[in-house]
């Protein structure tokens, strides 16, 4: 099915200005983690994916783009079967303040419709949120993580892929074109991008040492 992308500017609201956490944040947030260490002993990978690809211009001292996504971990033994998320959302003017922003799952799509579990609205696929496109400096990109991280309830990996073509124009043409992720999908592909991967496990260990959880997204972006 396909989605659209949504650009947000540096400036935009949808941007947490702070990325420092109340004392009341920062232990809901140690609760949380240390349920889902227990958890993961058991199940043994976390439930979601927060995916981004970068552009080719990445950088630590200037603004770049990137292409943030949502997967539902797969059930395969090999890791495989992901399935990606939709936002009740759309960046469709006339579509305004509907929605409530919960996830979609691809597999509640049927005959071009999705229904939100949560607050019922019945979308198009076409209308609805599956990508985010941002243009940020490294700081800013640590905050939109830790963001994400968050809706995605704390349990999930955190993937980066690095592309060698230029996102921006082939976003740009996605939504002039309409031509269902073709563009982005070539971007994507295997041969055309490299990957790092901060898993679940690993977040949960680091901050369970003391570690600051927006700290540690902000120095894995800059390996």
């Amino acid at each position: 099915m396909s989605g659209q992308v949504r650009p947000v500017s540096a400036s935009s609201t949808d941007i947490i200005v702070s990325d420092t956490l109340s004392a009341s944040e920062k232990m809901a947030v140690e609760q949380r983690m240390a349920a889902l260490g227990k958890l993961l002993a058991s199940e043994q990978k976390a439930k979601y994916k927060l995916e981004v690809m970068f552009d080719e211009e990445r950088s630590t001292t200037k603004p770049f783009g990137g292409i943030v996504t949502w997967w539902e971990s797969g059930t395969k033994l090999h890791g495989g079967g992901d399935v990606k998320l939709y936002c009740c959302d759309s960046c469709d003017q006339t579509m305004a303040g509907r929605g409530c922003g919960a996830f979609l799952h691809e597999k509640s799509n049927g005959f071009g419709f999705l229904v939100c579990s949560k607050c019922g609205t019945l979308w198009k696929d076409k209308d609805v949120v599956g990508e985010v496109y941002y243009r940020l400096p490294v700081q800013h990109w640590a905050t939109v993580l830790l963001r994400w991280f968050r809706r995605l309830d704390f349990d999930a990996d955190i993937r980066l892929k690095y592309a060698r073509d230029d996102i921006r124009s082939a976003t740009a043409k996605e939504q002039e074109r309409q031509m269902h992720g073709d563009l982005l999908n070539l971007i994507r592909d295997q041969d055309r991008r490299s990957t790092s991967i901060y898993t679940l496990s690993r977040i949960i260990k680091d901050t369970g040492a003391g570690a600051d959880l927006f700290g540690r997204i902000a120095a894995f972006l800059k390996v």
